[in-house]
């Protein structure tokens, strides 16, 4: 599971916080893209995974 910041539009950003591209990935239903937690998951990968690279930028915010 990755985290990703909105871009200007307040849409989901392109990439995530550890520098992977979204545009393959499943946005987390109901999660507000303005949100520093925005959880996306990759394609086939284990939703109980978070990613420590994203979760460590979110924390240090």
């Amino acid at each position: 599971m990755h985290a990703t910041l909105a871009d200007a539009d307040g849409l989901p950003g392109s990439s995530t916080l550890c520098g992977r591209e979204t545009g393959d990935m499943i946005r987390v239903p109901y999660d507000m893209p303005q949100e520093r937690s925005d959880a996306w998951y990759p394609p086939g990968g284990d939703e109980k995974v978070v990613c420590r690279d994203c979760d460590r930028a979110a924390a240090e915010g």
